[in-house]
């Protein structure tokens, strides 16, 4: 079974998408600073011999190397999120989401393992009609059309981005759900 690294694995999503994988029979290595992410999340699989957690950033590109050198897959979910950290640090939260999101893919590609990039919800804080679409009015511009620069076009073979989708859950009040992966990764679909 492949060896999941997923930065930001404290947090809601990383740490059901942990949860998932390990009772498929995966290896999974989480990355997180806690500084949104919550150990308490990963109560639930502490002591299971499969998982191992690391309490470190994305920047620190010592441990970064060293884990993308163990992982197969590489799921990026670390970042700054919470519309009030982003409206009181626009420039520090920017800096953590493009500078984190820059190393995990050079890591990456450096070491020719797939990653799964997940944007922030925080995309849709500017559109005013509910349900949020994709083709909407965003902060980014709508997902579903590439922009001059985005992640979109890193090549298909060293990189899949995948926005989320909101959803209630009992473990937080509010949360996301990965879409169907492509079929290479639908072994590693987390459920809510």
């Amino acid at each position: 079974m492949p060896t999941f690294l997923i930065t930001g694995g404290a947090g809601f999503i990383g740490s059901h998408l942990a949860e998932a994988a390990l009772a498929q029979g995966h290896r999974v290595l989480v990355l997180d600073d806690l500084s949104s992410g919550n150990v308490e999340n990963l109560s639930q699989i502490r002591s299971n011999p499969a998982f191992e957690f690391v309490p470190d950033s994305v920047a620190n590109e010592y441990v970064l190397a060293e884990l993308v050198d163990r992982a197969d897959i590489v799921f990026h979910l670390a970042a700054t999120v919470g519309v009030f950290n982003i409206i009181e640090s626009p420039v520090a939260t920017i800096l953590n989401n493009i500078g984190g999101t820059e190393a995990v893919l050079k890591m990456a590609a450096k070491k020719r393992k797939t990653v799964l990039v997940v944007s922030t919800s925080e995309v849709y804080g500017k559109s005013q009609s509910v349900p949020f679409r994709e083709d909407g009015d965003l902060v980014s511009g709508p997902t579903s059309i590439p922009m001059p620069g985005e992640l979109r076009s890193v090549p298909r073979e060293a990189g899949i981005i995948e926005p989320l989708a909101v959803v209630w859950t009992p473990r937080r009040n509010l949360a996301a759900i990965p879409p169907p992966y492509p079929r290479s990764l639908r072994r590693c679909h987390c459920p809510a």
